[in-house]
């Protein structure tokens, strides 16, 4: 008889039932109560668990461009959030350039929705040939001048004085008025640059040459990026770190210990062991392996602490 493994969220079912002395949860079991429990909560306080610290296994970098509707008030840019995000640490023109901000009390950026509102941004570096260029970097690019009689393709940009003209389709030129009008340009934006993504890394040859070859994608015109660091949602629990694991055990089991017959009490003693004991140490151990951050201040002991409300984390 073949024995089947648990899943990665029933051994973490198991972890927590086990600290409230509840009953195992069994390969592919749906109907115990106990399962029933856990994986009502269990994407929640995996999800929440990442959100309460800067966790090294769960980091990226990434760099993002400049969303083209700015905001109507408070900053000057705004980036589409990772798709994957649990929680932003920092938003940059460069490694650190938030720092100052902080220190003179301004907000250096926000998350408004789907969207870092910030005044950080900068030019992408200008591209160049023969460069070896990384998926996900950018570069800036000053279009061509545009000419009559010339052939363009898709994705490429042209300018006439300070007007920049993308191109829609592969095309050979006519005027530029007839050009708009037959759809092969979009009417002109006045701009310097074209910001550009790699898609894919590569040495670069000509700008035209790489967008033929899909390793480019251009982005808009005059936009800023800023480099970001975050949490990502990483549900690879081979991937987690034991300090990790702990946590996320006590925080599932902080939340199905009343559903599961439990004293009001038993929940109090499983956050103060999640928050007084756990993630000190969880942060001395990330400490070891990178730069230390600010303590976690939690809004639930600040509450019971005070009546009123803390800092949720610190970025």
């Amino acid at each position: 008889m073949v024995k089947i493994a648990l899943s990665d969220a029933e051994v973490m079912y198991n972890k927590a039932l086990g600290l409230i002395g509840e009953y195992s949860v069994t390969e592919g079991d749906t109907t115990s109560k106990q399962a029933i429990i856990c994986i009502r909560y269990y994407t929640d306080s995996q999800n929440e668990t990442l959100e309460d610290h800067p966790w090294n296994f769960a980091k990226k970098d990434v760099i993002l461009y400049e969303f083209t509707d700015r905001p109507i008030f408070g900053y000057t840019r705004k980036y589409a959030t990772p798709t994957d995000y649990a929680r932003i640490l920092t938003v940059d023109n460069s490694i650190g350039s938030d720092v100052s901000r902080r220190q003179a009390g301004v907000p250096p950026w926000e998350v408004k929705g789907d969207y870092i509102h910030s005044d950080a941004g900068a030019t992408p570096d200008s591209w160049s040939t023969s460069k070896k260029y990384y998926d996900g970097q950018f570069y800036a690019v000053t279009p061509d001048t545009w000419a009559t009689g010339t052939a363009y393709i898709d994705d490429q940009y042209v300018k006439v004085d300070t007007t920049i003209y993308e191109v829609l389709v592969d095309h050979t030129s006519d005027t530029v008025a007839n050009d708009i009008v037959a759809g092969n340009l979009a009417a002109g934006i006045i701009g310097s640059i074209v910001t550009y993504e790699v898609l894919v890394t590569h040495t670069s040859d000509t700008v035209i040459a790489d967008i033929t070859s899909a390793n480019v994608a251009a982005r808009g015109i005059d936009l800023d990026i800023v480099f970001v660091e975050y949490v990502w949602k990483q549900t690879d629990m081979d991937e987690w770190s034991a300090k990790a694991k702990a946590a996320l055990a006590l925080k599932l089991a902080s939340k199905v210990v009343t559903d599961l017959g439990g004293e009001p009490k038993d929940k109090e003693a499983l956050i103060n062991e999640y928050e007084g004991l756990v993630m000190p140490q969880a942060r001395s151990a990330d400490a070891a392996e990178g730069k230390p951050r600010p303590h976690f201040r939690s809004s639930w002991l600040a509450a019971r602490q005070s009546g009123g409300t803390g800092d949720y984390y610190v970025t």
